[in-house]
């Protein structure tokens, strides 16, 4: 059977890895997990991981607290290589780092020639697969980067939003393996000739 690796991020575990678990595995706080947490937030068997037609597939028990991916409270749902687990307190990354490795080379590289990321001619598949997996931060805060204006102020929230996720510290909204930020917008101030557009990219070092 498919083996599942798991490293935790956050909670009392923290820096423990379970590696090569065969599936089916169960999450939980009392003996008879194969993951077994400390954590008091956990039910007693809070979630099943088990393989299905070549996925991995999660399940939710009916836990008191629920189950996030990726930030979203899920009841099933398929697992990819970079996927973040929370359960009670605890912070699970699921996949070893060759796995996460190889799906972001796999999602850079497939299909090329590329524009950017996407695959010629594969901008709205990618961008459809992209937000099936939760997988694209997307700024909803209406800000933009201003050019000379009040009101940059709302543009800075997705500058300070790509950094956040680029230093790994944006909590259940974290973006996994998160390297390469782009944040764009328009200037309102309209100047001789028109407005202004601009964008900034970031890369983590």
């Amino acid at each position: 059977m498919p083996a599942v690796t798991f490293q935790v991020l956050e909670g009392i575990d923290k820096g423990r890895t379970f590696r090569e678990l065969p599936t089916p595995i169960t999450i939980g706080r009392e003996e008879g997990n194969v993951l077994r947490l400390n954590d008091e937030r956990i039910s007693r068997f809070h979630a099943k991981i088990q393989a299905d037609s070549g996925e991995i597939i999660l399940t939710d028990l009916d836990s008191t607290n629920g189950t996030r991916v990726n930030g979203n409270v899920v009841q099933i749902r398929r697992l990819r290589p970079g996927d973040r687990v929370g359960v009670g307190r605890s912070l699970l990354l699921f996949g070893t780092p060759e796995e996460i490795a190889a799906r972001h080379a796999g999602l850079l590289t497939a299909g090329t020639p590329t524009h950017g990321i996407a695959s010629a001619g594969d901008l709205p598949g990618f961008l459809r697969r992209r937000l099936e997996e939760e997988q694209m931060p997307l700024n909803t805060s209406g800000g933009q980067l201003s050019a000379g204006q009040a009101g940059a102020a709302g543009g800075m929230i997705g500058l300070v939003e790509a950094v956040v996720q680029l230093l790994d510290q944006a909590g259940d909204r974290q973006v996994a393996d998160a390297r390469l930020a782009v944040v764009t917008g328009y200037g309102m101030v309209l100047y001789r000739y028109g407005a202004c557009a601009n964008a900034v990219v970031l890369e983590r070092t």
